[in-house]
């Protein structure tokens, strides 16, 4: 039997449509989930209503996103298939590299980087390469959202931002 995850429902949240000059919005108590992370009905009724306004009041975008939404159906699909074919087998990377840059969440700047490195000159000669070695781990665990930086393995505080 599956339990569900709620919060105290006295508690209303506010989404907002980003699309330009629109000012819709809907206030809902927190939404619910099963332990295995499948959506209740009652999240199921506030997605649907978030579609209903971008069908209605946006179709453009509506339309680019059901295009989004057949290459997502198409992506799920061969992510289940040795891809021979070299024509396919960029159309899957790029459809992937789409929904990376789409959802990723943290990101590494130049400056980043910059004073990142410039903190390894602070270091005794000796202690530098192990340095440069955490600092490069620590820099993929951003980019892949891995370790202290994953959703998954830190449910509750979510992505901790670099």
């Amino acid at each position: 039997m599956s339990t569900i995850t709620q919060m105290p429902t006295a508690t209303k949240y506010a989404t907002k449509c980003r699309q330009k000059d629109c000012q819709w919005e809907i206030f809902a108590s927190p939404l619910e989930f099963t332990a295995d992370g499948q959506a209740t009905q009652k999240t199921m009724k506030f997605i649907q209503a978030l579609s209903q306004h971008i069908a209605t009041a946006h179709p453009q975008q509506f339309a680019a996103f059901m295009g989004t939404f057949q290459e997502s159906f198409g992506l799920l699909t061969l992510m289940h298939f040795l891809i021979e074919d070299p024509t396919l087998h960029r159309r899957f990377n790029f459809t992937r590299a789409g929904y990376f840059r789409m959802t990723q969440v943290a990101r590494i700047s130049d400056l980043d980087i910059q004073e990142k490195a410039g903190r390894l000159w602070d270091l005794p000669e000796d202690e530098r390469p192990a340095a440069l070695v955490a600092m490069l781990q620590d820099m993929r665990d951003v980019l892949t959202e891995r370790g202290k930086y994953s959703i998954l393995d830190n449910p509750v505080s979510g992505i901790v931002q670099p």
